[in-house]
């Protein structure tokens, strides 16, 4: 499950269910709308602050092993890291 908070941390609300055995490695946000956050098989994004959040990649493990770490410079630039050393680009 994903949880949003509107005031700091006091109190907090479901945001978004995930696939059972589903574990959120990572998350980043460039500002106060847009994020990520990463599981073990999706990257998901949002664009209102939390609200609501939408699978935007589905990730290949068996091609480049599992994503460990994001970061984006914008809302349309980003990049995953793997475990296994491979540095992936990840653009709208």
């Amino acid at each position: 499950m994903v949880f949003k908070t509107e005031n700091g941390g006091a109190s907090w609300q479901l945001a978004s269910r995930l696939k059972e055995n589903t574990f959120v490695f990572d998350s980043f946000f460039i500002d106060d709308q847009f994020g990520w956050f990463l599981t073990s098989g999706e990257l998901w994004e949002t664009g209102n602050g939390g609200q609501s959040w939408t699978p935007t990649l589905t990730l290949n493990y068996a091609r480049h092993g599992v994503v460990r770490d994001i970061f984006f410079i914008d809302k349309d630039h980003g990049w995953l890291v793997t475990g296994e050393g491979y540095i992936l680009n990840c653009s709208h």
